[in-house]
């Protein structure tokens, strides 16, 4: 399977980023609220939509980051010179990193 290229990516993107700008401008909405009554007793259509968008919009920038966000070079996670001192940050071994302000020997 061929990977996907940056054309196809930012292809992808502007796709979503003009679908999501065509419905905040939620025009087609503008006269319903005069003829819908509160959704649920309390809330307005319109208000109701923009709960929707948001959460969508969330939802779509979450698919961005994940369509558009590079891949990291080969090889950035290894062969660090602090290997250990890194070790010890996992295990929270702060005595053996060093950190806690104490000289040794």
């Amino acid at each position: 399977m061929r990977p996907v290229t940056f054309k196809i990516r930012l292809t992808l993107v502007v796709i979503l980023v003009l679908g999501m700008f065509l419905l905040h401008n939620s025009f087609w909405w503008w006269d319903l609220d005069k003829h819908l009554p509160l959704l649920w007793g309390f809330m307005p259509f319109a208000f109701s939509y923009y709960v929707l968008y948001a959460l969508l919009a969330a939802a779509v920038m979450f698919l961005i980051v994940k369509i558009a966000w590079p891949e990291p070079p080969e090889g950035i996670f290894e062969g660090t010179e602090d290997e250990e001192l890194d070790d010890d940050l996992i295990r929270g071994n702060l005595e053996e990193a060093n950190l806690t302000g104490e000289r040794k020997g």
